[in-house]
């Protein structure tokens, strides 16, 4: 499973509990029920049919993410820009704007965690 706490089934990313990161987890669909294991049920999405998207659990979001709304708040943008540079920063400064359309894009696209 990958660090950012999804794991890819069909070109979908399906959110699983934080502490699960870095291990192997069974995956079993069942019509439009996808169910995750760690020896038990560990988690349950309904399946989505877009590639490239992510189902997420508010449940599963890590603490200094905003689970209000949405993984990409523009705190969490403008911490990750920081750590790649001064000028990364300032251009999502810039994009604040850009970030907010995008938000309600994600949002009115039914892509928003836990949808």
């Amino acid at each position: 499973m990958a660090p950012d706490f999804h794991i890819t089934v069909a070109t979908v990313g399906y959110s699983v509990p934080r502490q699960l990161v870095g291990r192997t987890v069974d995956v079993r669909i069942t019509g439009q029920l996808l169910t995750l294991f760690d020896r038990a049920t560990v988690s349950t999405h309904r399946v989505s049919l877009k590639r490239g998207a992510y189902v997420t659990g508010y449940e599963h979001i890590p603490s200094g993410m905003d689970s209000n709304r949405g993984l990409w708040t523009s705190d969490y943008l403008y911490r990750e820009a920081s750590k790649v540079g001064p000028v990364t920063r300032k251009v999502i400064g810039r994009s604040e704007c850009l970030m907010q359309r995008l938000n309600e894009e994600v949002v009115a696209l039914g892509l928003a965690p836990g949808k």
